[in-house]
């Protein structure tokens, strides 16, 4: 027989048993034959917003017909989604959006089909809250799929795909009749086929960019009855990885997470190690750091590397590595603690060991009626000179058994490699006996302590039977003022069996040049000439008044010899400045450079 019919519809719901989500308030036309039934926008209401469906029959391949298919389009926001779907909305989207569903109903005689769903959008004016590469502002258009399932009673499974930012499979059962996220794996840039062992979220894949910081913040609203936290372990690769300020090139991550705590392991080849990273960051808890290797590149704030971290939003730390770098300087093993203040982060404790040099101090990093800054008091004590000037990434241009230096640092912003720019406070350095090496210009970069190392090659000019054997010294001794990146000072002094040198003058940091006068007392009486008529003007002659008081001799008594240093650090210019008087006795038949004359 034959069967063709139409009826009202107007129902008070619309639903599946053992389903609480229910389309309600349903009112419109439905065609039937004895095979199909058919309908066009049926009005109807889904988590308080209307929505529209359409019925029509769904075949297969072949054309026969072995379901019934229930086509639904609305538009919600995320606030109707919360509490309408089992598990967390709010902390994944924001804003609204239009979708639509596909409900396949398998018809009694056929074989193979269980009851599904299946829901796609755009997606356009809803935001994805969640870092990137998940990330996805309200206006921009990004393709969603969720296929869902329903295996067997008491257990639902959902596949999802958003563009090409990840795949996921999740698992949903029935609990006390009610029904609960139990488990899910997504992958970010990679597919996922399997679900986790264990109940949670497990995340996993291989991206370009990722901010671990961003992932740990997010507020996964761990429940209150004993539950376990919804996202529980990340496995990842990363060719960018970004945690609290710091970018690590190249680095593989897993986290695991308890009630209180992530565990994080961390494998590239500047970082290496385990941190545990309190849950709650706000609290006093510190994150502790245990690593084998730590080398830290400080952004370049001017050039768009990333966004330097506030130190208001960073934890407290306890950290100990066996392999401490800071830009180019190594420094051996570290340990530090760092607490928080209300306006940053205060370096309670700060100590390195090398092999040649031990470096101890403290500082903070803080924002005070809106003003960014830094200081830093250290004490750097050297048993192996040379070595601490290598590891610090300084031309070995000494070496020494015995050497001091003591700072405090200040300057406005954060710790970048810029910091140099505005850097301001005191430096004070001194070194035992020892002797300067050969070396070629640009040995210079301690505060433009060691243009002295570029004197040699200038004195030998001068005093050829002083310096042939070598430059040693007694003592190296100078206090540095710095303001705004440049570093002055008026007392350093070498003081050396064949000669005593004293410097007054500027360093530029950031330029890297120099401007100063330098004094040479050659301790071989009247072997040397006489300095005659002064001819670099009153910077000069200051400059000798000041080292007649530092060298402790009276000027008319010393056999001295004015230079000027100016230009770069990489290619001084060392020029004599003072007119030798002109019949004076020559050493070993040098004659006298004139003045102006650097002297080849």
């Amino acid at each position: 027989f034959r069967l063709n019919g139409n009826t009202s519809i107007q129902a008070e719901w619309l639903g599946l048993t053992g389903l609480e989500q229910r389309l309600t308030r349903l009112n419109g036309e439905l065609n039937f034959t004895e095979k199909t039934v058919r309908a066009n926008d049926i009005d109807a209401m889904l988590f308080g917003r209307p929505v529209k469906l359409d019925i029509r029959p769904g075949s297969d391949a072949s054309g026969a017909i072995t379901s019934t298919l229930v086509e639904l389009r609305g538009r919600h926001s995320s606030t109707n989604l919360v509490g309408n779907l089992p598990f967390p909305v709010q902390v994944v989207m924001d804003g609204e959006t239009d979708w639509q569903a596909v409900a396949r109903l398998p018809s009694g005689g056929s074989s193979g089909e269980r009851f599904s769903v299946e829901v796609s959008s755009a997606l356009t004016g809803m935001a994805i809250s969640l870092p990137d590469p998940v990330f996805k502002p309200a206006g921009e258009s990004r393709r969603f799929t969720a296929d869902i399932a329903f295996p067997q009673d008491g257990e639902i499974t959902m596949r999802t795909r958003l563009g090409n930012a990840f795949t996921g499979f999740s698992r949903f059962s029935k609990d006390r009749g009610t029904w609960r996220h139990e488990r899910s794996a997504v992958g970010l840039g990679e597919s996922i086929e399997n679900l986790p062992a264990t109940e949670g979220l497990v995340v996993s894949g291989a991206v370009d960019a990722l901010a671990i910081d961003d992932w740990i913040e997010v507020d996964w609203q761990t429940p209150d009855d004993g539950s376990p936290p919804l996202l529980r372990s990340v496995n990842m690769r990363a060719s960018r990885l970004s945690a609290y300020g710091q970018v690590i090139p190249e680095a593989a991550i897993k986290l695991d997470r308890n009630a209180r705590e992530w565990l994080a392991q961390i494998t590239s080849e500047r970082v290496e190690g385990s941190l545990l990273i309190p849950v709650d960051l706000d609290g006093d808890e510190p994150v502790f750091a245990d690593m084998v290797r730590l080398v830290l590149m400080p952004e370049d704030t001017q050039s768009g590397v990333s966004e330097t971290a506030d130190p208001r939003e960073l934890p407290a730390m306890r950290i100990s590595t066996a392999e401490f770098v800071y830009d180019d300087m190594s420094f051996g093993s570290m340990s530090a603690v760092i607490s928080r203040s209300p306006n940053g982060l205060v370096l309670e404790s700060f100590e390195t060991r090398d092999p040649g040099f031990v470096v101890e101090g403290g500082g903070r990093w803080e924002v005070v009626d809106g003003q960014e800054g830094c200081n830093f008091d250290f004490d750097l004590t050297a048993s192996n000179v040379r070595r601490a000037l290598t590891q610090l990434a300084f031309d070995p241009i000494m070496k020494a058994t015995e050497a001091t230096v003591s700072g405090q640092l200040r300057w406005r912003g954060p710790p970048d490699r810029n910091f140099r720019e505005a850097l301001s406070g005191t430096v004070s350095v001194r070194v035992g006996d020892g002797q300067l090496l050969d070396v070629e210009p640009g040995a210079g970069r301690m505060f433009g302590l060691l243009s002295i190392a570029a004197l040699p090659r200038r004195l030998s000019l001068d005093f050829r039977d002083v310096f042939d054997s070598g430059f040693g010294f007694d003592g190296i001794s100078g206090d540095f003022e710095l303001v705004d990146g440049q570093a002055y000072t008026n007392n350093l002094v070498l003081d050396g069996p064949a000669a005593d040198i004293g410097i007054a003058g500027r360093a530029g940091l950031v330029a890297r040049d120099y401007d100063q006068t330098a004094v040479v007392r050659a301790n071989l009486g009247s072997a040397l000439p006489v300095a005659g008529a002064l001819a670099g003007g009153p910077a000069v002659g200051a400059a000798l008044l000041i080292f007649s008081e530092i060298l402790k001799d009276p000027l008319k008594d010393m056999s001295k010899v004015l230079y000027r240093v100016t230009g770069s650090w990489d290619n001084p210019d060392i020029v004599r400045v003072n007119q030798a008087v002109a019949d004076a006795p020559t050493v070993e038949g040098v004659p006298p450079v004139p003045a102006g004359d650097d002297g080849g």
